[in-house]
């Protein structure tokens, strides 16, 4: 048999007909041979990188695009995150335990139970409703850190005045997060419930628990 290859660009998951005749040396011509049909092979693309974002302590969003697909379609998406190692490259394990699957219909997930006081990527892969067809993985995310305050130290008091303090403290440090408010809350005698400034109800004001937002790159 005589192997043929076309140069002509086919479309991925495109209808091909194709047809023979043979040309002499002597300028003759047989007729053309009886149509054959092949449907090429479908394809779907890498997605680009996907987008996280820290939204709790030990939790994570993250959000992507649909990839471009011909001759198929998206069944399912695979996640994958990792804990990365300050001054080590991005670097994803063969270990499937990491991995997330999440329906086509959705182009965002969480992640959840993360280690505190870490950094983690995330890449995605398409999977399509052609069996055994999927897209290569993306590439990585940008790094992203779970929020952490370092624990605050006891302020210095100095009286200023009748009925005046000062307070005086060293500067917070976040990480994946930025300090916005600060609560102040102050007993008169050992043993007293401890109340706000101007306030008698004892309760300190509006810690939701939730970081201020992700400012930050790994170093190294």
């Amino acid at each position: 048999s005589i192997v043929w290859r076309s140069n002509v660009p086919l479309a991925p998951g495109s209808r091909c007909v194709v047809k023979l005749k043979a040309d002499t040396d002597q300028g003759l011509q047989s007729q053309w041979s009886e149509p054959s049909e092949v449907l090429t092979l479908p394809i779907v693309r890498k997605p680009a990188p996907p987008v996280v974002k820290a939204t709790g302590w030990q939790e994570a969003g993250v959000s992507w695009i649909a990839p471009d697909t011909a001759g198929c379609s998206v069944a399912q998406y695979e996640l994958q995150h990792v804990r990365l190692v300050p001054g080590e490259d991005i670097s994803f394990s063969n270990d499937q335990t990491d991995v997330q699957q999440v329906e086509a219909t959705e182009l965002s997930a969480v992640l959840a139970n993360l280690a505190r006081e870490s950094w983690y990527a995330v890449r995605v892969r398409a999977l399509a409703d052609e069996e055994g067809l999927r897209s290569d993985w993306s590439e990585p995310s940008k790094p992203v850190a779970m929020p952490y305050i370092e624990p605050l130290k006891p302020p210095d008091v100095v009286a200023t005045g009748s009925g005046t303090v000062l307070l005086s403290f060293p500067e917070i440090v976040c990480i994946g997060c930025t300090p916005v408010d600060l609560d102040v809350i102050y007993s008169m005698q050992p043993g007293d419930d401890f109340k706000q400034p101007g306030g008698d109800d004892g309760q300190p004001g509006g810690d939701d628990g939730q970081p201020g937002g992700d400012d930050g790159q790994p170093g190294g």
